[in-house]
């Protein structure tokens, strides 16, 4: 988001004091869903973490923390089917995902 911030805000507005001619450029503020991916201890990455430690973490059970956790959030949805896909809503759009093979993917081998 920062770098968003910088060079898309800040460099228009040096574009403007120094009043160099260019075409606007409009863009998202994307903050709200990378806080939401990123919060803690209620972010999608730290569900996925809590679940990869937590004996038997599965793949439907970091579904279910993040389909309760997140439930109503603006960049968030769960469709009723299948029960271990989520969409985030971003700047592109909502892109869908399996939560499948993210446990195993996000654990870290060198732990007993």
């Amino acid at each position: 988001q920062y770098f968003v911030s910088y060079i898309f805000k800040h460099e228009q507005e040096e574009y403007a004091r120094e009043a160099i001619s260019w075409q606007a450029v409009d863009f998202d503020d994307n903050s709200e869903c990378l806080a939401m991916i990123e919060a803690r201890p209620s972010g999608i990455i730290s569900l996925l973490n809590e679940e990869c430690i937590v004996a038997g973490g599965s793949d439907p059970g970091f579904a279910a923390k993040i389909r309760t956790q997140l439930h109503g959030h603006s960049h968030f949805l769960a469709p009723k089917l299948p029960h271990d896909a989520f969409s985030i809503r971003h700047y592109a759009g909502a892109v869908l995902y399996s939560s499948a093979g993210f446990v195993d993917a996000n654990r870290d081998s060198r732990q007993p």
